[in-house]
């Protein structure tokens, strides 16, 4: 399953700017005649006793990642009405925030898509054929917060304190030598928004530490912390080649849009 343009956006400012995401009061799954695309173009079914179905947010219509897999899945069968009439060739889904109309949030296709005749029996999705995966580099927290505020009851609460930190070849933190995490936001400042629909989010400026005072070891990954000290992580991402740190070194530093960040 595939988020829309809007749903990065909407996560991104969440989590990176300075706004927020407020979560869905309803859910409601839909069956499209096309794929919609990320900007949600439908070509839905009408008609013949179709309606969209009720899909939460709730914790027991949609089962939490397991085993780190990032991966949400609906705990129960979702049903449809028995069609009255012919619903045509559906060939894709999408999750929608109103029982009509309203805004697309994720979609996906179907693996075989469907001539539904008007004879059919209702048309199901059974448990644990729908799976929303959060891709990328975002650590199984995240991924969590995400989508427990996206389909079940909970709720993520916006981070008030963003850090970048620096974890060596050790899968530990850089510790000494005038090491700290870099304060970044969140800040439409410190971030910059997606451009053309390609759901990256990325450093608007330049991020520098001071000049190490000690060897920090070769650094393999560039983290996103929820604090300026301890805190979790929140996205790991590894560096296309590890850097060996030491004393007196330069300043270790990454440009404008050098940490860039998707949802999806």
């Amino acid at each position: 399953m595939s988020l829309s343009n809007l749903l990065e956006e909407a996560i991104g400012a969440h989590l990176l700017r300075s706004g927020e995401w407020a979560k869905p009061v309803a859910l409601y799954l839909a069956l499209l005649k096309t794929d919609p695309g990320e900007t949600g173009v439908l070509d839905e079914v009408t008609g013949g006793g179709y309606a969209r179905l009720a899909s939460g947010p709730d914790d027991a219509l949609w089962s939490l990642p397991v085993e780190g897999n990032k991966q949400f899945a609906n705990a129960v069968d979702f049903t449809f009405a028995a069609p009255t009439a012919d619903w045509g060739r559906v060939s894709h889904f999408a999750l929608m925030d109103a029982l009509s109309g309203g805004t697309m949030l994720a979609y996906a296709p179907l693996t075989v898509p469907r001539e539904i005749y008007g004879n059919d029996p209702a048309p199901l999705f059974v448990a644990g054929d729908l799976k929303l995966t959060f891709a990328g580099h975002l650590t199984d927290v995240l991924a969590e917060n995400i989508g427990t505020h996206l389909l079940r009851s909970g709720s993520w609460e916006k981070p008030t304190t963003l850090t970048v930190g620096l974890v060596t070849d050790t899968d530990a933190e850089v510790v000494g030598g005038g090491y700290g995490r870099l304060a970044v936001g969140p800040s439409d400042v410190a971030w910059t928004g997606p451009t053309e629909g390609d759901g990256q989010h990325a450093n608007a400026t330049t991020l520098a530490w001071a000049s190490p005072s000690a060897d920090w070891g070769t650094v393999a990954t560039v983290t996103l912390w929820d604090a300026a000290t301890d805190g979790q992580i929140l996205v790991a991402i590894p560096l296309a080649v590890p850097r060996s740190i030491v004393a007196g070194a330069l300043a270790p530093n990454f440009q404008a849009g050098g940490i860039s960040l998707a949802f999806d």
